[in-house]
This record gives C-alpha cells, structure tokens and sequence, in this order.
C-alpha cells in the first residue's frame, strides 16, 4: 500500500524514447510518389486554366491579371513548402539545425551542472562527451555499448 514512485512518472519516462521513435518513423517512411504527383498535377491543370475560368466574368482586366498572379503565387509557394517539408531532418539550407539545437542543450546542461556541481564536474562532463564523440557517431556508440552490456551479461556466472 506504499506508492514508491510518484504519481505520472511511469508516464512520463517512456515519453521521449516513443517521441524520438515517432519521429524515426516519420523521416523513414516515405510519401506515397502517385499521390504527390497528382496533387502536382491538379494543382497545374487549376493554376493554368484559372485565367479561362475568370476571363468569362465581367471583371478589370488589371484586376484579373493581379487576382490570378497572387492566388498561382500562394498555391505554387505551398508547393514549394510541401516540398521543403517532405524531409525536414536532411542537410539542406532550409533544414532543422539539428546540431545546433543538440549543442545547445548540451551548453544548459553544462552551465546547470556547473552552478549545482562546480567547474570541476562540468569539465569532467564535458571531457566526456568530447571522447564520446571521438569514438565515432551516436549510433555506432548505442550499438557497442549495447553489444558490451550483452556480452557481459552473457559471460557472468551464477556460481
């Protein structure tokens, strides 16, 4: 009848491995290409015949020309971040700077282990990182680390 943990912790722990986990399956699975290129071609078949469509109306024809310049402006700029969207975790210019965003959390993470721990503490943290990353890249170390633990738990003995 003790609780020993608090209450939404149980929760709140998986949250970030199933978040990261969404976010794998989002960037691996890819958008199905015919309905890309139908959407594409729709929005092509609309955009050049909208001048037909407006030119039986009884309208300005400097109107009509800035009506049917800012709506295929919008819709074809919609394209185009469609597209920029399609995978936002890449290397491009117009892609999340995922490093920087990582080093960045790294930086607060320093400075409040700094202010609780000391310059000591801190350095040591980030000596290891900077030999973490040494080894080679994230998943490469999750990978050996893990293959480490397996075989260290494999080799123990019950005696």
């Amino acid at each position: 009848f003790f609780r020993l943990t608090p209450p939404g912790w149980q929760l709140s722990i998986p949250a970030p491995p199933k978040a990261y986990h969404g976010l794998r399956i989002l960037a691996n699975t890819p958008f199905p290409f015919p309905l890309v290129q139908m959407g594409r071609t729709f929005l092509a078949f609309w955009v050049f015949t909208l001048p037909f469509a407006l030119c039986s109306a009884q309208y300005e024809l400097i109107g009509l020309l800035w009506c049917i310049f800012f709506v295929t402006y919008g819709f074809v700029g919609l394209e185009y971040v469609s597209t920029e969207l399609d995978d936002p975790f890449g290397d491009d210019a117009t892609d999340f700077d995922d490093l920087g965003m990582a080093e960045t959390v790294y930086e607060d993470i320093y400075i409040a282990i700094y202010k609780a721990d000391g310059d000591t503490a801190a350095y040591q943290l980030r000596e290891r990182i900077a030999w973490r990353k040494g080894k080679g890249s994230a998943l490469h170390n999750y990978r050996m680390d893990y293959m480490d633990s397996v075989h260290s738990r494999d080799s123990y003995s019950y005696s």
